[in-house]
């Protein structure tokens, strides 16, 4: 008897971080989107097929271009290698539903079995 591997993923949602400056506020952005919701599909990840990892991103003052998640630590801005894309294809919007669609190999690539947290961070087009 064969037991499939699986990974259960909790998501947090990166909320945007207030500038430390706001002297050009309200005419300059300095605020990223914030993004309320997280969700990775299937939950649990179990082999073999596609992992859907979605997202939703909003921001007040520009339109949210994309973003990118990390499995249990975040990193830098740009470091990740799981892109998160607009499912519309476009990102001219100032709410989009992100996505990153992949096979499960490259998903739980140097991940262990177990529980595991996803974090988030969207980004705008400013």
């Amino acid at each position: 008897m064969s037991a499939a591997v699986g990974f259960l993923f909790f998501a947090f949602a990166a909320l945007p971080l207030a500038a430390a400056d706001r002297g050009l506020w309200p005419l300059a952005d300095v605020d990223g989107p914030a993004v309320p919701s997280v969700s990775v599909t299937p939950n649990p990840v179990v082999p073999p097929g596609l992992v859907i990892v979605s997202a939703s991103a909003t921001d007040a003052a520009s339109n949210v271009s994309g973003g990118e998640f990390w499995i249990d630590v975040p990193g830098l801005p740009g470091t990740s290698t799981h892109p998160l894309f607009p499912a519309d294809g476009a990102g001219d919007n100032r709410t989009e539903e992100l996505q990153w669609i992949g096979q499960y190999d490259t998903f739980s690539q140097n991940v262990l079995p177990g529980i595991h947290r996803l974090y988030v961070r969207a980004v705008d087009d400013v």
